[in-house]
């Protein structure tokens, strides 16, 4: 929200100054974002009258104007269209400065131009640039621009919470500053003219969504541009003038937070204006010079034969007031916060309309509004006012009430203020008592329950009044949940083997929701948004897979040589049927991604591609930390080249492997290696707490053993026969050898183990050892059919 201070102080009977200001504003809780003074930088600039105009000799497109300051008359070249004798100009003369730049005699096209006449632009007061400044002609010649225009001001941008749009105004932030002094806004009351008859008529056919609309009809205005005075106090609040009838508009919106509309009543088919939700297949071209598809549910301003305006966002051109508008229909209203902000986003358009109706406007407002447009248009464009509230002859307006304890207000701030004094508090901020409750204004639309009272009291009377209390407070400590603390671990686990975390959003693409078979049942329905952001961000995400791929190819565009990345989040299963409810809200996973080229840590090492066994390496990691025992075994998954799937007690923990090529998007070059994990299922696989035992002190026996074996038997394979002999004296399965080759059948590839042994009660002999050795031989012999050699 941008106002001046000049423009706050109309507002105020007193006179803070700006440090005062400031301060108060951000007690108050209104963030003071920036504050910048404007002092126009040409301090030599001054009014000058054109004498006469004269045809360039040189150039069809320029000007000779004879200007005369009052004391000389010099000739200056310009190519502004408006020029024309007896014209009140800015004029920069030879040896002036313009915002840094000196003005020069310079020659154009052969004549020699004597100074500069200046538009709005090029001073940076306006933004208008299609033509010189036209001063006032009762302008005295001769003066500085300093002298005759009140241009030095200060520029305050303040940051407006969403539930506060009473402060979207000057009069709203007026009234803050006011109370933070003790004192009040002064009030603006227009005489309200005498009504006639008028035969424009309203229907509201949606009252849920439009409970106040009102009118002001005025004739034979005379369309033109504002006094420079309004154009200026627009510029400085970023709102670049139009018109004068669209200006009075604008000026209303900033400075009593009313937005308005103005519509060329010639152009109101019927002489009926008709508030209605649009029907199908209409469309209006807008303001903005862009044509909308309308929705049934939008709400539109029509009349007998078209629609007018989108409420609450933007009128139409077709109804728009133009250079030849005569007669003109003003529109202040009330539309439901919620309607305008679906249409707004449905639609794209947002509008400072929009801004405010989204955040609540003060209904109460809407006749201040009308008779000041009104007012305002019969000053600045000579119009005759017809009707300036039209169908708000019976309009009542209710104000919600709340019930405020003293005792409950000491309790919860622990101030001890009397009665008298709280209702004092907030009166300065417009609410009043009646019997034990306070009456709401209709501005504060924030305000609901009696809290919230009790935080106006505090936020009023000053958080620094509050006074500080030392209260023992009792902290009760719960160690975190076994998946917070599993989470906790993966974290460090993952950074400890140099990955770095990374956090998508939930929100995905049903184009890109895939889920991984076998590991992640892909549901028949997903999540579905009701209001999401964008269409490609509409569904809950079935996996982190898509999100992850995405962050590892974007990093690679970058130049990142290697991608190491994981993520922690919850996904989404979904629901089994359309209209059913979802078994499970979320659940938690863990995802991990690498590509690209390992870099060299140190002196000597050489680069090489990150692979499956950088992957894999990580991963027997983490489960090592977790102490989760697992078992690897192949993966059949269409997402995935090749792989392995984790699992424990026949439960699968999870998927890693090298992703496959129709997967990966066609910009991507590299290979990339992907695995995810469910926390949860690792959580029910966590084993018992670690227990100490001592150091075993007694002797251990090795054992090794070489066999010949298919190609096709894994590892893990061979270890689980193994185990699967029960020897209690086993201590450790080590595998040191795999050949296949030379002296070796085909099919067949020869591997080498070492056992160790161990008793944990006393001394371990040779046969004891042996003994168990060949029970395992046996084992693999018959369950595997391996050949020793």
């Amino acid at each position: 929200m941008k106002l001046t201070f000049n423009w706050l102080k109309e507002h105020l009977d007193f006179s803070p100054t700006l440090e005062e200001t400031l301060t108060n504003l951000t007690m108050l809780g209104l963030e003071v974002e920036e504050v910048n003074p404007v002092n126009p930088l040409f301090p030599a600039v001054i009014s000058a009258r054109i004498e006469s105009v004269e045809n360039h000799p040189g150039s069809s497109q320029m000007k000779i104007c004879s200007v005369s300051d009052g004391h000389e008359t010099l000739p200056v070249v310009c190519g502004a269209m408006n020029v024309r004798p007896g014209m009140i100009v800015p004029l920069a003369k030879p040896s002036s400065e313009i915002l840094g730049k000196t003005i020069q005699v310079a020659s154009i096209a052969g004549i020699n131009s004597y100074g500069m006449l200046c538009s709005e632009k090029e001073l940076q007061i306006g933004f208008d640039q299609t033509g010189i400044l036209e001063l006032e002609q009762d302008t005295v010649i001769g003066k500085t621009l300093n002298e005759i225009l009140s241009l030095n001001d200060t520029v305050i941008d303040l940051s407006i919470t969403p539930n506060r749009g009473d402060c979207l105004s000057v009069r709203g932030i007026a009234r803050e500053v006011a109370a933070s002094f003790s004192q009040k806004i002064l009030k603006k009351e227009p005489p309200i003219p005498a009504g006639k008859k008028t035969q424009i008529k309203v229907e509201i056919q949606e009252k849920t969504q439009c409970p106040v609309y009102g009118g002001a009809f005025l004739t034979n205005v005379k369309i033109g541009t504002s006094p420079f005075a309004m154009r200026y106090r627009l510029f400085l609040a970023g709102i670049r003038p139009i018109n004068n009838i669209a200006d009075i508009t604008n000026f209303i919106l900033i400075d009593i937070g009313q937005p308005m509309h103005a519509f060329d009543h010639d152009k109101i088919a019927g002489k009926k204006i008709i508030v209605r939700k649009a029907r199908k297949g209409e469309s209006i071209l807008a303001l903005d010079g862009l044509n909308y598809d309308l929705h049934d549910e939008d709400l539109v301003i029509a009349d007998e034969h078209q629609v007018l305006a989108i409420a609450g966002i933007m009128g139409g051109e077709l109804s728009s007031v133009h250079a030849d508008t005569k007669n003109v229909f003003f529109e202040s209203a009330c539309f439901d916060p919620v309607t305008v902000r679906r249409t707004s986003r449905r639609l794209n358009l947002n509008s400072e309309s929009s801004y405010r109706f989204e955040r609540g406007i003060d209904r109460e407002a809407i006749p201040l509004s009308l008779l000041l447009a009104s007012n305002m248009s019969r000053n600045l464009a000579g119009g005759n006012i017809i009707h300036p509230r039209i169908n708000l002859h019976d309009k009542i307006f209710k104000r919600k009430k709340i019930l405020l304890r003293t005792e409950r207000c000491h309790a919860l701030l622990g101030l001890k203020l009397k009665e008298k004094e709280i209702e004092r508090i907030l009166t300065r901020i417009d609410i009043k008592k009646s019997g034990k409750h306070y009456l709401i204004p209709s501005f504060r639309s924030d305000l609901e329950k009696e809290i919230d009272l009790i935080e106006e009291i505090a936020r009023v009377h000053g958080y620094d009044r509050i006074p500080e209390t030392h209260e023992k407070v009792e902290i009760l400590y719960t160690s975190p949940s076994p998946l917070i603390q599993l989470t906790q671990t993966i974290k460090a686990t993952l950074v400890q083997a140099g990955f770095l975390e990374t956090i998508n959003y939930s929100f995905m693409d049903p184009k890109n929701n895939f889920s991984l078979e076998g590991f992640i049942e892909k549901p028949l329905f997903p999540e579905i948004i009701l209001n999401p952001l964008s269409p490609s961000q509409s569904v809950m995400r079935h996996s982190l897979l898509p999100g992850l791929v995405q962050s590892a190819v974007n990093s690679r565009h970058y130049g990142t040589a290697g991608i190491k990345m994981f993520e922690t989040g919850c996904v989404f299963p979904g629901k089994k049927s359309k209209s059913g409810s979802t078994d499970s809200p979320q659940v938690s996973h863990t995802g991990l991604i690498l590509t690209g080229t390992h870099v060299p840590s140190s002196l000597g090492e050489s680069a090489r591609k990150l692979d499956f066994l950088d992957l894999k390496g990580a991963i027997e990691m983490m489960f090592n930390k977790l102490r989760i025992p697992v078992e690897f075994e192949p993966l059949e998954n269409h997402l995935f080249q090749t792989g392995l799937k984790a699992t424990c007690r026949e439960i699968i923990l999870g998927m890693f492997g090298e992703l496959s090529a129709n997967f990966i998007k066609q910009d991507c070059k590299d290979t990339l290696f992907y695995g995810e994990f469910s926390n949860e299922k690792m959580v029910s696989c966590l084993p018992p707490e670690i227990q100490y035992s001592p150091l075993n002190r007694l002797p251990a026996i090795t054992e090794d053993m070489s066999f010949l074996a298919d190609q096709n038997i894994t590892h893990q394979e061979i270890v689980s026969t193994i185990r699967k002999c029960g020897i209690t004296l086993l201590e450790a399965v080590k595998l040191f050898d795999i050949y296949q080759g030379k002296g070796i059948p085909d099919g067949k590839k020869s591997m080498a183990y070492s056992l160790t042994y161990r008793d944990k009660q006393t001394t371990l002999t040779m046969e004891a050892a042996h003994a168990s050795h060949e029970q395992i031989k046996e084992n693999l012999k018959k369950e595997l059919n391996v050949e020793f050699r």
